[in-house]
């Protein structure tokens, strides 16, 4: 029989088990990858609410920034054209810069020691305290999409058509995916065994971690964002506006017409999911009812790249083209507004208390709420003034392709980014040459080298068509304030359900299930007094 004391001391362990964050979580331990991680649900829910950010640091490393930083070990990993360059997260210096040739304006995935970039012909990891090269493999097909990293496998679609699953230890292929036609602009999501990645002609693959291909839906006729993972659904949004939901199983569980473009990912949680639009237009759709309009906030957008989001908490972070990151909460409420200098056009990273967004004008922003911001009275680091790092490097002449992978969908080829694409013919000019800057010195100098438009276009660096018909693909051995307005959108409801809760330690489904499990215990210590 189990004697009091033991007892007490069990309670307390299983009430620090459940209520402990789950390892892994965006936001908590970091920002992986576009969209927060593997899932790319791009939410950090665990998290408290954003209540007024305020500037920590900027710094212009060189070149534009038009890929999402990732965050790990107190590192941010940003990505300027052919540089990967790290900054330490409290105040912003630059810790290293590498030249990877080549490299697209993809995202970057970091995990364990190691970052991984997208270049023209391949894949290069390096490691994330030196910067120094750990492998570089040449793949058949170009990746312009982000990369994901899963269990020791790092998967990448490309223009051709293929998806990969590389070794993250050594940078051997895997297995490779013929999907058909071009996945440059998805960074693929993975859970419970299953890949999936949408294509640009508007497919969603779901792929087993074995390389077999497992189903397909054609979801729309134009591009589709990266896909984002709940235990229950499978969400991705396209560029004529569509969001949908999926079973793992491949049934379409429903569909929302938003009226205007899609480019970037959906943001979920447990209950609830949330899309924009390149017109402005922050949507949060009712998962338990069919994908039905809850509310809808607009913020000053272009048309063009519109709005990426990410949530911290309770607060959607949402960075737009037109030079600003707003703060909304999940119930529809405008809570604040910081400027931005140029276009944010990748999703912003988050770790607890901090954003980290980048912009097409070459300044990387980290904002980090009062509360918890070091320093000056003002919430900064005390240097109120914006950094150049760059002495002879690039400068940004004009607007940079969207976020390289970053899960948005650009349909036209206009300009529009879609989780990292351009078409605007715009190049971007990084500085060259193979410098180590520990101390935060200068960017490198040396040989130019321009990305333009046929090597990067909206996210994911979509590059000139060469996309080919077919669907089903075969594995082979060897991606300010402003009023709410009640704007219902055209949903269907294809498959009745409930919501499905998880047990990813965030969420109200975690919240509930802590408070029975509160309530159970306290009546069993009752029971033994």
């Amino acid at each position: 029989m189990m004697g009091r004391r033991a007892f007490g001391l069990f309670v307390l362990a299983m009430v620090a088990v459940v209520a402990a964050p789950v390892a892994g979580s965006p936001g908590v331990d970091g920002w992986e990858s576009y969209a927060g991680g593997e899932r790319n649900t791009g939410a950090a829910a665990s998290l408290s609410p954003l209540e007024s950010p305020t500037d920590d640091w900027n710094r212009a490393p060189g070149g534009d920034v038009a890929a999402s930083p990732v965050i790990v070990d107190g590192q941010a990993f940003v990505a300027t054209g052919e540089f990967v360059n790290a900054h330490a997260l409290d105040d912003g210096t630059r810790q290293w810069t590498r030249d990877v040739e080549n490299q697209r304006y993809d995202s970057l995935a970091a995990t364990d020691g190691t970052v991984y970039a997208t270049t023209a012909d391949g894949v290069t990891a390096l490691g994330t305290a030196d910067g120094d090269e750990q492998w570089s493999t040449a793949l058949a097909g170009a990746p312009f999409g982000s990369p994901t990293v899963h269990d020791g496998v790092l998967y990448v679609g490309s223009d051709d058509g293929t998806l990969y699953a590389v070794d993250a230890d050594t940078g051997d292929t895997a297995w490779s995916y013929d999907a058909g036609t071009s996945l440059s602009a998805t960074a693929p999501a993975v859970a419970d065994g299953t890949v999936y990645a949408g294509d640009r002609n508007g497919t969603l693959h779901a792929v087993g971690t074995d390389g077999s291909g497992l189903w397909t839906d054609s979801v729309a006729d134009e591009r589709l964002t990266s896909p984002a993972v709940t235990d229950g659904s499978v969400y991705v949004g396209a560029v004529d506006g569509t969001v949908a939901a999926y079973a793992p199983d491949g049934t379409r569980q429903w569909t929302a017409a938003l009226g205007d473009a899609v480019r970037y990912s959906p943001v979920v949680t447990d209950d609830a999911v949330y899309a924009a639009t390149a017109a402005g237009d922050v949507v949060a759709l009712d998962d338990a009812d069919g994908g039905a309009t809850t509310w809808t906030e607009e913020v000053p957008a272009t048309g063009g790249n519109g709005v990426s989001m990410s949530l911290h908490g309770e607060t959607l972070v949402a960075a737009t083209d037109a030079g600003a990151v707003h703060g909304i909460s999940t119930d529809g409420t405008s809570l604040w507004t910081r400027e931005l200098s140029g276009t944010a056009v990748s999703p912003p990273a988050l770790v607890d208390g901090t954003v980290v967004v980048g912009t097409d004008a070459g300044e990387v922003y980290a904002l980090t709420d009062e509360s918890e911001a070091g320093g000056g009275s003002d919430g900064s680091t005390g240097d109120d003034s914006t950094e150049s790092e760059s002495s002879g490097g690039a400068t940004s002449g004009g607007s940079a392709p969207p976020s390289g992978g970053a899960g948005g969908a650009s349909g036209d080829g206009t300009g529009g980014a879609t989780d990292g694409s351009q078409g605007d013919g715009t190049t971007a000019t990084p500085s060259g040459g193979t410098t180590a800057a520990p101390d935060g010195a200068g960017a490198p100098t040396g040989d130019s080298a321009t990305a333009t438009a046929a090597q990067a276009t909206q996210p994911g660096g979509e590059a000139a068509e060469r996309a080919t018909a077919g669907a089903t693909g075969t594995a082979s051995s060897g991606e300010e304030p402003t009023g709410i307005t009640a704007r219902p959108t055209a949903a269907t409801d294809e498959t009745a359900g409930s919501p499905v809760e998880t047990t990813d330690g965030s969420g109200p489904g975690f919240t509930a299930a802590l408070a029975v499990l509160a309530v159970l215990l306290a009546g069993l210590l009752a029971r033994r007094r």
